[in-house]
């Protein structure tokens, strides 16, 4: 084929001799990012373009009826499509255009530019019936499954489009844009759609199938997290398509009875879960209505160019649509919108924290429950996002990319696992620094939050907070595993110190690192004689200290109730025993205490030990179990987690002047405050949350992103 200049391929037919231009195809001048709907013409030979060219330029389409040898480029491709391939059409560094004619159909297939290249085709039915608009995405879906062997005190209800809703079998709502087996030219509106906000999705008539549990997001696998094994793109599960809810009911209600509604936003450092693994198992013996969600992971659901192309916090924005979705349809369900109670644990639980200080999602929930995860911890809200995403392009080879509207474009024609496993760059410690987590964009979060809560920007509603006892063992339990972690920090302590605290991007990490190293070992020597002391030293600075901070500006509102809790009993079931080691016996670790609220996949079950038992059996156990559900429920129903003397105690809200907190165990009772003496030393050292929590204090480091300081004047 004789190659051509762009000019010459707009300026005539020569490009490939012996095809005649019957139509034009219109190029607007925009930008990929407001590229948000493509209206066809009535004539199936015309489109309206919107791509990423400077120029309003005519391109000559040949004839549909004399196609160029397309199968002679790519053999097994699209053996049914008739397309004009322009291989150098360059606009602003977009690649070529494939242009794929299929009776009254139009697709448009971007190639990277640099050869080798594969090619794929955004199919787009010629006409508004069906029409399937790119850069939106498949809203969220409700996936139910029924069990068998099932003895739980709850059912699966169905869900059909429209108001209102009539039950009928088993059923689920699905997304306008389904992954149907034809190929890429199906699927790739779908991938493209993950990669910007959820879109809702539209009406549909008659049944869906919801018999199945809905594929998890696309992400690293949990269990080489936690024991550091190393990660290869084969090892990524989940699915792009994974924006799915679960809805659970009890068996027996009254037909007109409004049930509290429950909603749990799972943990996983915002990078790897799912809501496969959180069965409702007891709950369920409650008169609530539980909704899981699930939320883009990792880089798909939390990469930023710090600006409007890609400007983040997809995953937090699809926690609001989901919350959005119950509002609107959790009646049908025998759920009450006006008693909506959102929960999570670990970054689930910052999650939370976050959704209470979005104006984004003001209204839509009347509660919150924070497990051992804050956005004041030094994990939850991230910076240097441009970085991370010119990185990531770099990892998944995109071409040198300068402007951030290149690597967005690249990142949404790069398959979503080879996306994901791009975490693993960023992981330099255990899991730490997380990375890919929200920021404040402006919009979800309008600023930090540590500033948001000294000035009371946020929603009034009742909250519980609390942590167990031995948080940190989820980092002493691997640092001890393996010979790596230790090593790192005695030999390169300058760096690996403070990326464990989480301190890597103050403005004096080491000497921040090394005092509190000090503090709780007295001199910084890592071996298991200290793991109780470096246990408490990640507790605190990772869990308790945050909690605290938070529950005590809440304590101060006469607007809101904090009920501040601590678990206190370690069960024959513990996050610890995934790693089988002979430390750590009686840590009540970090998510012990999700054992008393569900069951389900391998953070509940972990494969070693062998003799370890699926469910909960000691006495005390199923009793404080029992407690906990209940204060749990009572207080999604009443806001109150002890609203009589049922059980036989009561759990008091934390004030100013009575900062207590109930110590979770077989016969709960109300503890004081313990943690006075070691606040007073975090909270002196000049860590930005401290800066901005307590500016009269710690001077104020002066502010350097426009965005924060716009929304600084505006509050």
């Amino acid at each position: 084929m004789q190659h051509h200049s762009p000019l010459q391929c707009l300026s005539s037919s020569a490009c490939l001799p012996g095809f005649y231009p019957p139509a034009s195809l219109l190029l607007f001048p925009s930008t990929l990012s407001h590229a948000r709907t493509f209206t066809p013409y009535p004539s199936p030979l015309l489109l309206l373009l919107l791509a990423p060219a400077p120029l309003l330029l005519p391109l000559p389409l040949h004839s549909l009826y004399s196609p160029p040898p397309f199968s002679r480029f790519y053999p097994h491709s699209l053996p049914s499509f008739d397309c004009t391939v322009y291989p150098h059409l360059h606009f602003m560094r977009s690649p070529p255009l494939i242009l794929c004619f299929y009776f009254h159909s139009l697709s448009v297939a971007f190639t990277p530019p640099s050869p080798p290249f594969s090619f794929c085709c955004l199919y787009f039915p010629l006409s508004l019936s069906g029409f399937c608009p790119p850069l939106s995405f498949p809203a969220l879906t409700l996936s139910l499954e029924q069990r068998e062997d099932d003895t739980s005190r709850y059912h699966w209800k169905p869900l059909q489009n429209g108001d209102p809703v009539r039950p009928r079998g088993f059923g689920s709502a699905v997304s306008r844009c389904q992954r149907r087996p034809r190929g890429v030219a199906a699927r790739r509106p779908c991938v493209w759609r993950e990669r910007a906000d959820p879109v809702r999705a539209d009406k549909w008539v008659g049944t869906r199938d919801g018999s199945k549990m809905p594929p998890p997001c696309v992400q690293v696998p949990v269990d080489h997290v936690l024991l550091g094994l190393p990660i290869t793109l084969d090892d990524i599960v989940g699915e792009e398509d994974c924006l799915y809810l679960n809805v659970f009911t009890p068996k027996k209600k009254k037909p007109d009875e409004k049930l509290p509604v429950m909603v749990y936003i799972h943990g996983g450092a915002f990078f790897v879960g799912g809501a496969h693994e959180y069965l409702p198992h007891v709950l369920m013996n409650h008169d609530i209505v539980l909704v899981v969600i699930q939320y883009r992971l990792g880089t798909l659901g939390f990469m930023s160019t710090e600006d409007m192309v890609m400007p983040g916090n997809f995953g937090m924005k699809d926690q609001v649509m989901a919350l959005r979705w119950v509002q609107e349809n959790i009646h049908s369900f025998g759920g009450d919108a006006d008693r909506v109670t959102i929960f999570g644990e670990s970054a689930g639980g910052a999650s939370v924290h976050l959704h209470v200080l979005s104006p984004m999602s003001k209204g839509l929930f009347a509660r919150a429950i924070l497990q051992s995860g804050s956005a004041l911890a030094p994990w939850a809200v991230g910076e240097k996002f441009r970085q991370g995403a010119f990185l990531t392009s770099r990892v998944v080879r995109c071409p040198k990319c300068i402007l951030t509207k290149d690597v967005t474009f690249c990142m949404q024609l790069t398959d979503g696992k080879e996306v994901a496993s791009a975490v693993k760059n960023f992981t330099e410690w255990f899991i730490f620094p997380v990375r890919m987590v929200p920021r404040v964009d402006g919009d979800f979060l309008p600023d930090e939050p540590a500033t948001l809560m000294r000035r009371g920007k946020y929603n009034r509603v009742d909250i519980m907070a609390g942590v167990t006892r031995d948080e940190g063992g989820m980092v002493t339990y691997p640092l001890f595993s393996g010979e790596s972690m230790v090593r790192a920090l005695e030999e390169n302590f300058t760096h690996f110190g403070p990326v464990s605290l989480g301190f890597q991007d103050e403005e004096d990490p080491v000497a921040l690192a090394t005092r509190v190293y000090k503090h709780y070992l007295g001199d910084i020597v890592f071996d298991e004689q200290h793991s109780d002391q470096l246990t408490r030293a990640y507790s605190d600075v990772h869990f308790n200290l945050p909690h605290d901070l938070t529950s005590q500006i809440f304590a101060r509102d006469p607007g809101t109730k904090i009920y501040r809790y601590e678990l206190k009993h370690r069960s024959q079931l513990s996050f610890g025993d995934i790693y089988d080691m002979s430390l750590g016996k009686n840590w009540i670790t970090h998510a012990d205490d999700l054992y008393y609220l569900f069951r389900g996949g391998p953070l509940f079950a972990p494969d070693s030990p062998p003799d370890r038992p699926g469910d909960l059996q000691d006495e005390d156990d199923l009793r404080l179990r029992d407690i906990i559900t209940a204060m749990w429920t009572n207080f999604a129903a009443t806001g109150n987690p002890t609203p009589d003397d049922s059980l036989g105690f009561t759990w008091e809200a934390a004030t100013e002047s009575n900062f207590r907190h109930l110590a979770l165990k077989p016969s709960p009772e109300m503890e004081d405050d313990q943690r006075q003496e070691i606040r007073r030393f975090l909270t002196s050292l000049p860590t930005r949350v401290n800066r901005l929590l307590r500016p009269d204090r710690i001077p104020q480091e002066e502010e350097d992103d426009p965005t924060t300081r716009a929304t600084q004047d505006e509050l």
